[in-house]
């Protein structure tokens, strides 16, 4: 009798040390809205998280978009973001969970923390802590596919189950966003773009399309005007205390 608990507990013991890593993972789905949250994107975490997972290496997506083939395809080659949130009265505390398709953490980062006082500045700040833990392990895909994912096939088509924070899968490039003071990065949105700034995690332009593709409804840090463009330059241009204002930027497209 002992010797089949024996080999039932060295069996279990194999298959736990045989566990995956991150780096047998391409992909990355991270939900528009954690269970924690009242809204969708609540002080921007998915956008913030989806930023840190690409800067990082991953194929990141959210999961209420449309999967490209080799994403849909084959569930057990994704990974799914989970971020649990563990606050108290001084201090906002995030950690990120990395799971496999049968619900099996597979990594989990160190605890971010930050005492900002600012909601908004504060899960951004945690959050950038949490991901230092994240790289620097390095990832890097190994190219493995998952076993079990000829058992768990999908449909090729995940249909979108919202319209807040999705991005378009359309094969359009994004722009060229360029500073002289900070990095920049872009998000596509469903109707223009996001220009954040990497260091802060900070929203500098919300840009709309218009039918002009050098015309942009822009939205910059409480002010809301146009972004065009003169020349070889992109101007920022809105109205303050009845007073056109014409700022010029550093972005190109």
């Amino acid at each position: 009798m002992k010797k089949p608990l024996y080999l039932i507990l060295f069996f279990v013991s194999f298959l736990a040390s045989a566990q995956k890593s991150i780096n047998d993972f391409q992909n990355a789905i991270v939900p528009v809205k954690f269970d924690w949250m009242s809204k969708e994107n609540q002080y921007r975490v998915s956008t913030i998280a989806k930023m840190k997972l690409n800067e990082i290496g991953f194929k990141t997506f959210y999961d209420n978009e449309i999967l490209p083939e080799t994403a849909a395809s084959n569930r057990c080659d994704n990974l799914f973001i989970d971020i649990d949130r563990d606050n108290s009265m001084f201090a906002t505390k995030l950690i990120v969970i990395f799971k496999d398709c049968q619900n099996v953490v597979v990594f989990k980062s160190t605890q971010g923390v930050s005492k900002k006082k600012d909601f908004n500045e504060a899960y951004a700040d945690a959050l950038t802590h949490a991901f230092e833990s994240v790289s620097a392990i390095n990832y890097k895909y190994s190219g493995q596919q998952s076993p079990i994912a000829a058992k768990t096939p999908v449909s090729s088509e995940i249909r979108q189950k919202g319209n807040i924070v999705r991005e378009s899968v359309a094969p359009e490039a994004k722009p060229t966003m360029m500073s002289s003071a900070s990095k920049l990065s872009v998000e596509i949105t469903a109707n223009g773009y996001l220009v954040i700034e990497e260091s802060t995690s900070t929203v500098k332009f919300k840009l709309s399309k218009t039918t002009n593709p050098e015309v942009f409804i822009a939205t910059s840090q409480g002010r809301q005007g146009v972004l065009l463009k003169k020349g070889n330059a992109w101007f920022f241009e809105y109205y303050q205390n009845d007073r056109l204002i014409s700022e010029q930027t550093d972005l190109k497209f």
